[in-house]
C-alpha cells in the first residue's frame, strides 16, 4: 500500500513540475501580427519542434504555423524559423528567420510566397500570452516593404 502511495506521490510531482519546462510564447512582430507558440521547450545546443498560430493585424483569422528553435551553447542566443501555412486562399504563405533571446524578442527576415530570398526584415517583441492581440502602443510602424501577409 505505502508502495502504492508512493508511486502516486512521484507521477503527481512529475506532473506538476513537466509544464516548468515547457511554456507557451507570445510575440508581436514591426506589422502588427500576433504570434502563439505553442509549449516551447528549449534545451541548450538542440533543435526544438515549434508549432502554434498566427493573427495577422489583429485579424481574428487562425493561421497554423510550423518550425524550430534551436538554443545556442551559450544558453542565451535562439534561432528561430517558422513557415506559415494559410487555410484561407486570401492569405499567403510566409517563412521567418530570426535571432533573438529565450523569450524570442528578435530581429530577423522574412519571405513571402512564391519564396524567392528575403522579402523584408522583421522585430519580434514578447508579449503576454493573457490577451489574444496586443495593443496598439507595442505594434511598431513597419520599415521597409510592406509584407505580403495581410
Amino acid at each position: 500500500m505505502r508502495r502504492k502511495a508512493l508511486l502516486v506521490a512521484m507521477f503527481l510531482v512529475g506532473l506538476t513540475t513537466a509544464p516548468a519546462f515547457a511554456k507557451d510564447l507570445c510575440v508581436v512582430n514591426a506589422f502588427g501580427q500576433f504570434f502563439k507558440f505553442d509549449r516551447v521547450q528549449l534545451l541548450k545546443g538542440k533543435t526544438t519542434v515549434l508549432v502554434g498560430r498566427v493573427h495577422p493585424l489583429g485579424d481574428a483569422t487562425n493561421l497554423p504555423f510550423n518550425g524550430a528553435v534551436t538554443l545556442d551553447s551559450d544558453n542565451i542566443t535562439t534561432r528561430i524559423g517558422i513557415v506559415v501555412y494559410p487555410t484561407d486562399p486570401a492569405f499567403v504563405s510566409a517563412a521567418f528567420l530570426m535571432v533573438g533571446d529565450k523569450n524570442f524578442n528578435a530581429d530577423g527576415s522574412f519571405d513571402s510566397s512564391p519564396f524567392s530570398g528575403t522579402d523584408g526584415a522583421d522585430i519580434w517583441t514578447k508579449v503576454s500570452c493573457a490577451t489574444p492581440f496586443p495593443p496598439a502602443s507595442l505594434v511598431t510602424p513597419p520599415q521597409g516593404p510592406t509584407p505580403l501577409i495581410p
